[in-house]
């Protein structure tokens, strides 16, 4: 596990840690991806929450072969140290599964905002682009960290209930949505496996094209439950269509 990185106070929402530049990666690393089996975790750095004292723990686990992912009434996160460019690569493809599902969620509270597993895909467009709003913001943040960041996210969750395939909105803003990919304790222990192109799935959620580079982070997360969760991640890969 690489170091975790310091943290400046700032006034916690998860929202607002996506968005941080200090997260991620700086313009002009855009690549495809090859699969990763996460035999080790180079590359990934693991970011800690201000005021949540209890981390998740991310490891591989031998003999699953796949990222271990799990929290006991805390949080914390995985971003990927490089970006990719939105229309050369949109396709992102994991397998996952859920072995302990948090209890008492709430997607429509940020008192309730947990899941067992989470695929992040934070977007990032231009300055230019922004409204006048979100250009102070960016700018303001870009003097602080060094650089733009992220504006948006689609969030693809394990979630503990709700309807497969539905798409929210996020408690803590309207630039963050949720998708639904896998729903309940049914399937508790069996191996999904998922492709999104983030691109489409953006201008379907946005009504707008997406931003022109993407970052990834996942995470596994109990706090605002108190309660606790399990998954195993087995493999993901960005690639063209």
């Amino acid at each position: 596990m690489t170091a975790r990185r310091p943290f400046r106070p700032v006034a916690f929402t998860l929202t607002a840690l996506l968005l941080l530049g200090t997260l991620w990666p700086r313009p002009g690393t855009a690549q495809p991806f090859a699969v990763e089996n996460f035999m080790n975790l180079s590359g990934w750095q693991e970011v800690r929450f201000p005021k949540i004292d209890t981390p998740s723990s991310y490891a591989f686990a031998r003999g699953r072969r796949a990222l271990r992912m799990s929290s006991a009434g805390g949080a914390s996160m995985l971003v990927l140290e490089r970006s990719f460019a939105t229309g050369e690569t949109p396709v992102v493809q994991w397998e996952w599964t859920v072995t302990r599902q948090v209890s008492g969620a709430d997607y429509s509270s940020r008192d309730g905002d947990d899941a067992a597993a989470r695929i992040y895909v934070a977007f990032r467009r231009p300055l230019e682009d922004r409204s006048t709003v979100q250009r102070v913001w960016a700018r303001t943040q870009r003097r602080l960290y060094g650089q733009v960041p992220p504006d948006s996210a689609i969030s693809y969750i394990w979630a503990e209930s709700g309807d497969p395939g539905a798409t929210i909105r996020s408690p803590y803003t309207e630039a963050n949505a949720v998708v639904f990919v896998d729903v309940g304790r049914a399937d508790l222990g069996s191996w999904q496996r998922h492709r999104r192109n983030v691109a489409e799935d953006y201008r379907s959620i946005f009504g707008a094209d997406p931003p022109g580079e993407f970052f990834i982070a996942v995470m596994s997360d109990s706090d605002n439950t108190d309660t606790g969760s399990e998954a195993f991640l087995r493999s993901l890969s960005v690639s063209a269509e």
